[in-house]
């Protein structure tokens, strides 16, 4: 789980899960926080740009 940590970290991503937290537990926290992003990408209608 470190090298997880390390490799978000690495990404600018913070991981609010404890230390001691699960590789069940971060792939609960990590879809719960994409579901809540792919909310705001929808409602805003946001395209990406393959340019």
């Amino acid at each position: 789980m470190s090298d997880v940590r390390s490799r978000l970290g690495q990404d600018a991503l913070e991981i609010a899960a404890p230390a001691s937290s699960s590789p069940t537990a971060l792939a609960n926290f990590l879809e719960k926080d994409f579901s809540s992003w792919r909310q705001v990408v929808v409602a805003q209608n946001l395209k990406i740009d393959a340019a």
